[in-house]
């Protein structure tokens, strides 16, 4: 985005060095602003992506239990072992509820 303010930057020098009237220099930096505010919700959209991203991937780890490089749902059982959800207390993060991470324990067949 430095690249982008940069040629902004070297498009409004070259706009003064030229013979430009008032009113093209003012159509000039109305563009420039313009574009700046676009620049600026752009990294802010995706700032707010990456931010979802992370929090599905962190969901996505509490929906399975892990093993030998393979994912196990809930209710799985794997080498005399049950994946259930952990027991505990409730987490709240951003006045959202956050699911409490499978873990593996002893299944016996009954």
């Amino acid at each position: 985005m430095n690249k982008v303010k940069a040629i902004l930057a070297a498009i409004s020098v070259a706009t003064l060095a030229g013979c430009a009237s008032n009113g093209d220099l003012e159509k000039t930096n109305i563009q420039i602003k313009t574009l700046e505010e676009r620049i600026t919700a752009f990294e802010n959209r995706a700032s707010q992506l990456e931010q979802r991203q992370v929090d599905q991937t962190r969901h996505d780890f509490s929906r399975f239990c892990f093993s030998n490089n393979m994912a196990f749902s809930e209710g799985s059982i794997y080498a005399g072992k049950i994946c259930e959800r952990q027991n505990g207390t409730t987490v709240f993060e951003a006045g959202r509820v956050v699911p409490q991470p499978l873990v593996w324990r002893p299944w016996k067949y009954q």
